[in-house]
């Protein structure tokens, strides 16, 4: 075995605790470089998700609305036909109506 001096047994270790300290920095960089990334990563995953919500809710609210325009449709349509029938049902009544009366007042016998 070499005879190591006291002073080559210092730097060793001296050299060991650097390396050692530079490697933790190196470490802690990383580890704040990856920390950094992940939040940027979830920051535009959560802009994702939102801006999804929003489509689909945008589509949701479409899809209803045409929903709607289609009930309000078929309601106005249904009015529409029930009032013409009313409409017809009363003029025809009308029409019989005054000629019967018209056939009373005028008819001789």
């Amino acid at each position: 075995m070499d005879n190591i001096s006291l002073e080559e047994i210092i730097n060793q270790i001296t050299e060991i605790d650097t390396k050692a300290q530079k490697s933790q920095q190196e470490f802690e960089k990383r580890k704040k470089d990856n920390e950094k990334k992940l939040k940027e990563i979830c920051k535009q995953m959560e802009k994702d998700i939102i801006e999804e919500a929003k489509t689909n809710a945008e589509k949701k609210y479409k899809e209803e609305i045409e929903k709607c325009n289609i009930l309000v449709k078929s309601i106005m349509e249904e009015g529409d036909n029930k009032v013409k029938s009313s409409t017809d049902f009363y003029e025809k009544i009308h029409k019989n109506f005054s000629d019967s009366i018209f056939k009373d007042i005028f008819e001789i016998d």
